[in-house]
């Protein structure tokens, strides 16, 4: 007896009481398999997309159906992540980055779909209904950023006030080797600072100003950090806590080689070297120095 599955696999002649294995074709973009249809008496199960006939002592046709899958709006309010999901699906959230002066706080609104209500970038589960969320912000308090400090004249540091995340700091062109870094605050007395560097806790400061290496009354002390990437934490006693990630390298610009074949015209060594001593391991005297 002949069975014939429209939208999908399993078509051919069988004996009365042959198991047919049937499944249904893949669905369309943005749809579901639904059930099967026609002669469903003989099918197995209707509601599966792989299933079985058991032929009848007859012809039997049966049809893949399919359905529009239903989606759900995502509104993100000073943020990204808005859309159209189907239920159950995992949306990455993030907040747009704060005003000046504010940190970020929570999501408010439909929050019990939120992964983490804390985290700036999280996800949101959706359900079967719209979801609205939107990141809420606060002033800043506690440590809100970092300064380098040149420590002869006590001043920032031109083009590293503040000192972003992911600064490069070359000292060869950095008007002194005797640096410092300061952590700012808000408000100016949160009662200590406790500095980590590169994991590890090299200063805490009772007093403002908050600095890396410490000072006197505003009398930054010299310091000069080792060449490479550094992490930098400062944990203030009252407020929220800062990290940025700087590298510290040490490039002089070399002019480029005059032509010596050049009648009048001199040439210029490459060989232009740093000032300082070295040690005899080759690293500057002042390297690593506090």
């Amino acid at each position: 007896f002949g069975l014939s599955v429209g939208s999908g696999s399993g078509d051919g002649s069988y004996a009365a009481g042959t198991v047919v294995p049937i499944v249904a074709d893949p669905p369309p973009a943005g749809q579901v398999f639904d059930q099967w249809s026609g002669d469903v008496g003989a099918v197995a199960d209707v509601l599966a997309a792989a299933t079985s006939v058991t032929m009848p002592a007859g012809d039997v046709a049966v049809t893949a159906t399919y359905r529009v899958v239903p989606t759900f709006g995502l509104s993100v309010g000073s943020g990204s992540g808005d859309g159209s999901y189907a239920a159950g699906t995992v949306v990455p959230i993030v907040a747009d980055p704060p005003p000046a002066g504010q940190v970020f706080d929570q999501w408010s609104g439909d929050v019990g779909a939120v992964a983490d209500v804390l985290a700036a970038a999280t996800s949101v589960t959706m359900p079967a209904g719209d979801v609205a969320v939107t990141a809420t912000y606060r002033v800043a308090s506690g440590v809100v950023g970092f300064t380098l400090i040149n420590a002869d004249t006590d001043g920032p540091v031109g083009g590293f006030d503040p000192l972003l995340e992911g600064a490069v700091v070359n000292l060869a062109s950095l008007p002194t080797l005797n640096l410092n870094v300061r952590a700012n605050t808000v408000p100016a007395d949160v009662g200590s600072v406790q500095f980590f560097l590169d994991g590890v806790l090299v200063r805490t400061e009772g007093v403002a100003p908050y600095a890396l290496a410490g000072d006197s009354s505003g009398d930054y002390r010299p310091w000069t950090p080792l060449l490479g990437e550094h992490t930098l934490t400062a944990v203030p006693g009252v407020g929220d806590p800062a990290t940025i990630t700087f590298t510290v390298i040490d490039q002089t610009q070399v002019p480029p080689i005059a032509d010596a074949g050049a009648a009048g015209e001199g040439t210029v060594s490459a060989g232009v070297g740093l000032a300082g001593s070295v040690s005899d391991d080759g690293m500057p005297s002042w390297y690593g120095a506090w």
